[in-house]
């Protein structure tokens, strides 16, 4: 990733922290939680987060035994996920998850709310995939979520307000309706004061095809065990629709694993 896109996408989020929590209150990160963990059969209790935000990826696994390390691009997005559950309950770091640091061994890695799309080319896209394979216990699970065709030329297309008690704010995708597999998509967070609207944040995502990440989970040595459709209410579908599912999710795991199930 060049310096440039990396300042984005820190920027991008350093200046959405404040307004993350309000602009996403109506996410059910439990639920969502309970239902993906599902698909994996159970893991150990050493959790990875990566892209971790505030924290509401993890919180919920807090109170079930697990022991978890969070990391996130944004200094700030981490401020906000340690005041959530304080500075011991997780152990929590700043990295690029394109450079994951030897950190430890984990049993389960996330990397949920479309995080990876954030990562815009097949190259970064290994170098993630690489480090979490580097991370990933034998027999550990790796599950993820990227948004689907649906999601681009819907919610990337079109504009949304959201009222809250932060004020008024408004989603305006700048994508395309007939967005094409592996287009890139822009939209922008604006906070509506009177007449005046002020850009809070301005988010660049790829879309990345099912069979593109099964083939680069297998160059760096992880195999799809599972990928599945969710659609909106977390509401998980056998099999992946492209214009049928908001988003895509899939559990991975080292192609060495005894666990290996098709």
């Amino acid at each position: 990733m060049s310096t440039s896109e990396r300042f984005h996408a820190r920027a991008t989020y350093d200046q959405l922290a404040p307004h993350y929590d309000e602009l996403t209150s109506d996410y059910d990160h439990e639920l969502w939680l309970d239902r993906l963990l599902a698909l994996t059969g159970g893991t150990g209790p050493r959790v990875l987060d990566l892209a971790c935000g505030t924290g509401k990826s993890f919180a919920p696994l807090l109170g079930h035994g697990y022991e978890i390390s969070a990391c996130d691009i944004s200094p700030s997005m981490l401020t906000i996920a340690e005041r959530r559950v304080g500075k011991a309950a997780a152990r929590t770091f700043v990295a690029d998850m394109r450079a994951l640091p030897d950190c430890g061994c984990f049993d389960l890695i996330t990397c949920l709310d479309d995080a990876l799309n954030y990562v815009l080319t097949a190259r970064e896209l290994l170098s993630v995939f690489t480090g979490v394979a580097r991370l990933l216990d034998r027999d550990g699970a790796f599950v993820f979520d990227t948004n689907t065709l649906l999601t681009y030329r819907t919610a990337f297309a079109s504009a949304q307000e959201i009222v809250c008690e932060a004020g008024r704010f408004r989603w305006r995708g700048l994508g395309r309706a007939d967005a094409r597999p592996g287009s890139h998509s822009s939209a922008v967070i604006e906070r509506l004061n009177g007449r005046r609207v002020e850009q809070i944040a301005r988010h660049r995502q790829c879309h990345h095809g099912v069979e593109d990440l099964v083939g680069l989970l297998a160059a760096a040595g992880l195999v799809a065990e599972m990928v599945v459709g969710q659609s909106t209410g977390c509401r998980l579908h056998r099999g992946a629709d492209q214009l049928r599912d908001t988003k895509t999710v899939f559990v991975a795991r080292r192609s060495s694993s005894r666990w290996l199930r098709r």
